[in-house]
């Protein structure tokens, strides 16, 4: 007994993929190029704002941290080499410096001004927002990043202040104080 047809020859057709037309052509290295470029874009500009957002961090973090130095009498225990900018009295330069230290910045796009109301200290820091990535320093161009420590003491406390940022002032520290 036998498999049914079993006299017939087989004949196999071989289906071959359906060519794109000509026009077609090249469509998806175009469609993957610009995805690539768009996604390119978006990783730098998650980059920056990381960056900028962790250095606003940063020097919130270092006003505290300056403000209670001020406020206890503390001392940074260590000798202050970095770029003031104005005239600071020599006794203030390793307050100042130690305020643009906990900032992990580059000293010289950190300014600091310590002053004193009669029962607190303020500290004020401001950076310069950058672009790391050099993609979008036409955004940060011109921003700074501020921020203000006031604590509780009942200690004099001499004040002292760096030149502020180009375009800027220190505005923000006076106010409500």
């Amino acid at each position: 007994m036998g498999f049914p047809n079993s006299a017939r020859p087989v004949t196999v057709q071989r289906v071959l993929p359906a060519r794109r037309p000509r026009s077609d052509r090249g469509v998806s290295l175009f469609t993957f190029s610009v995805a690539f470029l768009l996604l390119l874009l978006l990783l730098l500009g998650v980059v920056d704002a990381g960056v900028n957002y962790g250095n606003r961090s940063e020097i919130g973090h270092a006003a505290l941290t300056t403000a209670h130095l001020v406020a206890t009498g503390g001392s940074t225990d260590d000798e202050a080499d970095c770029a003031l900018y104005g005239r600071v009295p020599d006794d203030q330069v390793d307050l100042l410096c130690f305020a643009k230290s906990a900032t992990h910045m580059d000293a010289s796009r950190v300014r600091v001004k310590v002053l004193s109301t009669k029962r607190a200290a303020v500290v004020c820091v401001m950076a310069q927002a950058y672009s790391p990535t050099g993609m979008f320093a036409f955004v940060a161009r011109g921003h700074s990043f501020t921020a203000r420590s006031v604590v509780s003491t009942r200690r004099n406390v001499a004040e002292v202040a760096e030149t502020p940022l180009p375009g800027t002032d220190w505005d923000f520290c006076s106010r409500g104080v």
